[in-house]
């Protein structure tokens, strides 16, 4: 039998990093330039500047993932056709759910990535902290003593999309020990508590 690494779900793993990234640099870029002063005096509530970054953020990065994951797919079903390949997963079979799941945990990645440049005031610090969650945080996760390594690695952003689409993450370094539910929870925490954390500094920080 004939073995592929499901394209898809590479293709997602690296969109994450991207979209994270992109979101680092929609605020840290005015950090490093000094425009956010300018963002600052045209708009005094520094919260409602937040928010729309945030906003914006997400709806584009939901809809630029989806098309990345779709067209992907396409290319990928054209390759292997009709035959029987190993290593396939859930997501290769078009699975709606993980697709969506997918580009939701790429939302969360990317206003991971926009609360960590606003709370640091750093694009650079921001993009190196999401290398550390995005590669290296799974590593040593997989090294932790049991059973609390199985928990922690699900609990990492980049496991919540497996999880929440119920497909206990098949062919991933990550483990799945939460519910659907549960990992909608997680993600929800991972959007909203890092946005929180950076609303505070903004708004008690002078510039």
């Amino acid at each position: 039998q004939s073995s592929m690494g499901s394209l898809p779900e590479l293709m997602g793993w690296i969109v994450s990093l991207i979209v994270a990234v992109f979101g680092a640099l929609a605020i840290g870029s005015e950090f490093s330039s000094g425009m956010i002063r300018a963002t600052f005096v045209a708009m005094p509530a520094r919260s409602r500047v937040l928010l729309a970054k945030a906003i914006v953020v997400a709806v584009t990065t939901f809809l630029l993932v989806e098309a990345a994951l779709v067209v992907t797919l396409l290319g990928s079903a054209a390759i292997v056709g009709d035959r029987p390949i190993a290593g396939q997963t859930p997501l290769d079979d078009g699975d709606v759910v993980l697709v969506v799941a997918m580009g939701l945990t790429s939302v969360m990645f990317a206003l991971i990535g926009l609360s960590l440049a606003a709370f640091t005031r750093s694009a650079l610090a921001s993009v190196v902290a999401l290398a550390l969650i995005w590669y290296i945080a799974p590593l040593l996760a997989v090294r932790a003593p049991a059973p609390w390594n199985q928990l922690v690695s699900s609990l990492l952003p980049g496991a919540l999309a497996g999880q929440l689409a119920g497909t206990d993450n098949v062919n991933s370094v990550f483990a799945a020990v939460l519910s659907p539910v549960e990992a909608l929870a997680i993600l929800l925490l991972y959007c909203i508590g890092p946005l929180v954390l950076a609303r505070f500094v903004i708004v008690r920080t002078d510039l």
